[in-house]
């Protein structure tokens, strides 16, 4: 099985001072990272650096809330497939686990 590494490339859209981009891959479930107040659009990318095969998608966010977000995956960067959508969510919740069969 084949994992990334904490730390790799991070890209976004903004973020918050104090909560840098790297922040939300440095395994420190302490640390993260946050788009700019203003940010109408944010986003955030992980780059593993290869291709892996997905086992399961693990999210840790700060504290319990209402979170509306996309999961999207790419080989290329260029096709995206999402695979969580939780744009018009309403539950709260702290930690979510995507998990792909094989």
């Amino acid at each position: 099985m084949q994992t990334f590494e904490r730390n790799n490339p991070t890209f976004a859209s903004s973020y918050h001072e104090g909560q840098a981009v790297g922040l939300a891959a440095d395994g420190n479930l302490v640390t993260f990272w946050q788009d700019a107040e203003k940010d109408t659009a944010p986003y955030w990318i992980l780059d593993t650096e290869k291709s892996l095969t997905l086992h399961e998608i693990q999210i840790v966010f700060p504290s319990s809330a209402v979170y509306c977000y996309t999961v999207d995956i790419s080989d290329d960067k260029q096709q995206w497939l999402t695979v969580s959508d939780k744009q018009n969510t309403t539950k709260s919740v702290q930690q979510v686990l995507l998990s792909f069969k094989k």
